[in-house]
């Protein structure tokens, strides 16, 4: 899981990033996307299982393009 990765690099192919902070989901998360219907739990289950966390913020160190399929890989 993400969550052992804030104050590492992330490299996603030829990208870099500084994993900055935690990031807390709103109610956008139980909202219907595409042929996925609403399901409020999708929040409950962030809110439950990882005190509203799901996902971290990512700072660019560099530019390039990430492509489909990149590797990605963190490192201290």
């Amino acid at each position: 899981m993400e969550d052992g990765w804030v104050g590492n690099s992330v490299s996603v192919g030829a990208v870099s990033f500084s994993a900055e902070d935690f990031k807390t989901r709103c109610v956008m998360t139980t909202r219907p996307q595409g042929e996925l219907l609403l399901d409020r739990e999708v929040l409950k289950a962030v809110v439950r299982e990882n005190q509203s966390r799901a996902g971290i913020e990512l700072v660019p160190t560099n530019s390039a393009t990430i492509h489909v399929a990149d590797p990605v890989t963190v490192s201290a």
